[in-house]
């Protein structure tokens, strides 16, 4: 046999596998999802099933109490006692009336121990279907014997479903009459279609009698042949008088469902609709309820299924026959990307020989870079110092008055105290040595801030108390703010307030705003400098520096903090503070703007980070 042949039979074979395989599959997934499908059903009608016992629960215990309370009330209790009285009766009738009135009920009657009724009558002397004489009803004799009766039957006229309750009254420890409760279910029943669109549902007695249905045309029909048994007993107790029960069009089947003969009739079963039919009982009333559901769209979606998975099997079958033309192709292909592999392999290595060129390039590019931003931050840094130690060199004139001032008073409170102790007047020694010491702190103060503000500070950014900060600027600058004879107002809402920054740093800031501010006002008539600071909804808080200078010109407000902009006389400034005010803030990760206060003045406000919700940031 060639090999041809073989692989020919070979192929017809996983054909009719793969069919066989197919049909499988197909019967597999018909029959999961009808029996997916039959289980969905039966767990949505089963939780139908549950709401429906508990509202026809619901409607037959609202009465159940009724009867009892009626037993005790005075006007029934009268008529019973003294039935000869015709004005009792009356009263009783209309007791009987206003109670029907209020609670919904169909009827209310009192009957004698005979059976009789002698109070609530109607045209027919008692409750239809139920009659005027009880004497002989079961549920009547349970009354009597101290029990509550419970009874029901239909309408003959409407076939409406009622259901009564019969309880005793009481006088002097003896039965003397009984109160009857007619309970009309008739918009119960309506009510079942409302609730239930998609189901059908019928409520049967112990004997099988549609006793309440969702549909009309099946009340009072028999759901299973009746016995003889069961025809003595419903004749016994008076049920259905009058009626004559029809067997219901339902059968059912093998596979646990139900036709309906829509046609009413009991033929065969072919092409007409089937049923899922699930039941539980009503044990307080010894009815069985049952719930039929539709099973059609059981079979739309097994059809459904069945179809997907016909459909599926052809694109599997489709699937298989793409591969093996796409592994021809792949094949045919595998040769020329042989061919085509060699000369890209080629090629590579030309490219990478010049990609290796061009990176060592990149990374001396790369290393000249770093070099050039290194040697950037260190021109800033010396920028920065060099501007602090110009500033210092402006201010030297007022700090060495500053100095010398205390000194020639040391000096004077010196020679006093000499000169006291040697009168021996060491009280009034003492008082000039006191004052020696407070002037020497005081030149302590004046030198300690001069040492931190020329200190070159490298570190990173931490919380800093903004209040230091303010204090210390204006420290530095009070003999300048006296020969100004300007007034500095700091706002004293910031005790404790930590922001992020650095100490140094930050007050350098406050000193050159306010060395800003004072050349501002220092021709001016008024010389008010006034530091503003608030808290912000977020993070942030805002300080503001404004002078009752002349204001910056608006055409140039955007120049402010460009290096070298200075509007001061040559010799006064290199233009160079609040460029870097600007580049200080920037780093402590905040904000500078400048611009000019309505009444007047210019007005620098800066945002920086509160410490509480900063985030570290290098210097």
């Amino acid at each position: 046999m060639s090999g041809s042949m073989r692989k020919s039979k070979l192929g017809w074979a996983l054909v009719g596998l793969a069919l066989a395989a197919a049909v499988l599959a197909v019967w597999l997934t018909t029959h999961w999802a009808r029996s997916l499908a039959l289980d969905t059903l039966r767990q949505r009608s089963a939780e139908t099933l549950r709401l429906t016992i508990d509202n026809l629960g619901v409607e037959l215990d609202r009465y159940i109490f009724l009867p009892r309370v009626l037993s005790t009330n005075p006007a029934v209790l009268a008529a019973v006692g003294r039935r000869a009285l015709g004005a009792e009766l009356s009263r009783a009738d209309r007791e009987l009336e206003e109670v029907e009135a209020v609670t919904g009920a169909a009827d209310i009657f009192l009957y004698d121990v005979g059976g009789t009724v002698i109070a609530g009558r109607t045209d027919d002397g008692g409750p239809p279907g139920i009659g005027a004489d009880l004497s002989a009803l079961p549920f009547f004799h349970a009354a009597l014997e101290g029990r509550l009766g419970r009874f029901f039957t239909a309408y003959p006229d409407t076939l409406d479903p009622v259901y009564a309750y019969a309880h005793p009254v009481w006088i002097d420890n003896e039965v003397r009459g009984v109160v009857v409760v007619v309970v009309n279910l008739g918009e119960l029943q309506d009510r079942f279609k409302l609730v239930t669109a998609e189901h059908e549902i019928i409520v049967q007695d112990r004997q099988g009698i549609a006793f309440l249905s969702s549909r009309q045309d099946w009340r009072l029909r028999k759901v299973l042949p009746l016995s003889a048994t069961d025809r003595e007993e419903i004749a016994r107790e008076g049920r259905y008088v009058g009626l004559a029960l029809q067997a219901l069009p339902i059968r059912a089947r093998q596979d646990k469902l139900y036709i309906v003969h829509e046609d009413g009739g009991e033929g065969p079963a072919a092409g007409e609709p089937a049923y899922l039919r699930l039941e539980r009982p009503l044990p307080r009333a010894d009815w069985r309820v049952s719930i039929l559901v539709d099973t059609a769209a059981v079979g739309r979606q097994v059809a459904q299924a069945g179809a997907i998975s016909v459909f599926a099997a052809a694109s599997l079958f489709l699937l298989l026959v793409a591969l093996y033309q796409r592994r021809r192709r792949i094949e045919e292909r595998m040769a020329l990307q042989k061919e085509a592999t060699a000369r890209l392999e080629e090629r590579v290595r030309e490219r990478t020989s010049e990609l290796m060129l061009t990176n060592r390039r990149l990374l001396a590019s790369i290393a000249e870079r770093e070099k050039a931003e290194g040697d950037l931050r260190q021109a800033q840094e010396e920028l920065i110092q060099a501007s602090k130690l110009a500033a210092l060199g402006q201010m030297s004139a007022g700090l060495s008055h500053e100095l010398n001032q205390p000194l020639a008073a040391i000096r004077s409170y010196a020679d006093n105290a000499g000169a006291y102790l040697d009168r021996d007047e060491p009280g009034k020694a003492r008082k000039n040595l006191t004052g020696i010491g407070e002037l020497t702190e005081r030149m302590a103060r004046i030198i300690r801030n001069l040492r931190t503000y020329a200190r070159n500070e490298q570190t990173p950014v931490r919380p800093v108390l903004l209040s230091e900060a303010l204090s210390g600027a204006t420290a530095l600058l009070e003999a300048r703010i006296r020969a100004v004879n300007a007034e500095v107002r700091i706002a004293d809402n910031a005790p404790g307030v930590l922001v992020m920054g650095g100490d140094v740093r930050l007050q350098q800031v406050f000193v050159n705003l306010l060395a800003n501010a004072l050349d501002a006002v220092e021709t001016q008539t008024t010389r008010d400098i006034d530091i503003g600071i608030a808290a912000t909804d977020g993070e942030d808080l805002v300080i503001t520096v404004r002078d009752s200078g002349p204001g910056i010109d608006p055409a140039q407000i955007g120049s402010v903090f460009d290096p070298f902009y200075s509007t001061k006389e040559v010799g006064k400034g290199m233009g160079l503070g609040l460029s870097i005010t600007f580049g200080i803030v920037e780093l402590f990760g905040g904000r500078i703007t400048a611009a000019n206060h309505p009444d007047g003045g210019a007005l620098f406000t800066i945002i920086l980070r509160r410490a509480e919700a900063g985030r570290s940031a290098a210097e």
